[in-house]
């Protein structure tokens, strides 16, 4: 008898505002989209909170990056849509192999790595709970994500102006489908000067890469966001996706090193601060 992805994982309830709500949240229903890139190491680097983070260097003086794109049609949060402008890291803190070994071996036993810079989301529910307990970069707009036969858009919007729009055609013919597989992803937001480690455990049922998609259009609008994505959303190299898909994202816990970081944690707090403000 086939277990469901949940089976034997207990939950809890948190408060988010006036909302209680299941931890560890439970996503039984997504699609996922990562839309990887090269770009400049100096841009993507001059982001990182520390030298603890790790990226994925390139030859030539360059570097990875990747737009995340989750549909979240079924969670404990409710569905809501989400995007993530983020650096690939081959890990966090000191490492005895080579980047590229480190991130290979990680790979292999199902575990990738990354700093989320930017988390624009459409639900104030999922905006307060990642401001709250993580100290997710995120912050509310539009987000909209498309498929048009062999083109995948995303175009978020702010105040109804829009600040970002990616249009992309993966070539089926330079991909390979990976099938079912799971993965933890893991990501190291900084909260009260302190990075933490939080972990989304994945389960893809059919994970399918292609290889140097076509780039059909990109616009840049005025934001935070948008600046930091004309820097790295460069050079297509992969386009990651899965249709079914479900997750389960536990609270953070302290990362080692846990050294302070003094400033790092005050764009998350001064969100949270106008959340709460409003």
């Amino acid at each position: 008898m086939k277990t469901s992805f949940f089976d034997g994982i207990e939950q809890t309830q948190i408060r988010i505002g006036e909302a209680l709500v299941n931890s560890p949240v439970f996503f039984r229903d997504l699609s996922f989209d990562a839309y990887v890139f090269s770009c400049d190491a100096r841009s993507a680097v001059a982001r990182l909170p520390s030298g603890n983070y790790s990226p994925i260097r390139l030859p030539f003086g360059r570097c990875l990056s990747a737009l995340l794109c989750l549909e979240h049609r079924d969670s404990d949060l409710g569905p809501y849509n989400e995007a993530a402008l983020c650096v690939p890291l081959s890990a966090f803190g000191s490492h005895l192999l080579p980047d590229w070994l480190t991130v290979l071996r990680e790979a292999i036993d199902g575990k990738l790595h990354a700093h989320i810079l930017h988390m624009p989301v459409n639900s104030e529910l999922a905006l307060r709970g990642g401001v709250d307990y993580y100290g997710f970069p995120k912050f509310m707009a539009g987000v909209a994500f498309r498929h048009m036969q062999n083109v995948r858009a995303c175009e978020l919007t702010d105040r109804e102006n829009k600040f970002l729009s990616l249009r992309i055609s993966p070539e089926r013919e330079r991909g390979i489908s990976l099938g079912a597989r799971n993965i933890t992803f893991c990501s190291y937001p900084v909260k009260a000067g302190k990075p933490l480690l939080g972990r989304i455990d994945m389960q893809f049922d059919d994970l399918h890469a292609n290889f140097f998609p076509r780039l059909e259009h990109l616009e840049i609008g005025n934001s935070e966001m948008a600046e930091a994505a004309s820097l790295l959303l460069q050079h297509p190299i992969a386009h990651i996706s899965s249709r079914t898909a479900r997750g389960i994202l536990r609270l953070p816990v302290n990362s080692q090193p846990s050294a302070v970081l003094p400033t790092a944690g005050c764009e998350a707090r001064s969100r949270l601060e106008a959340i709460r403000g409003s």
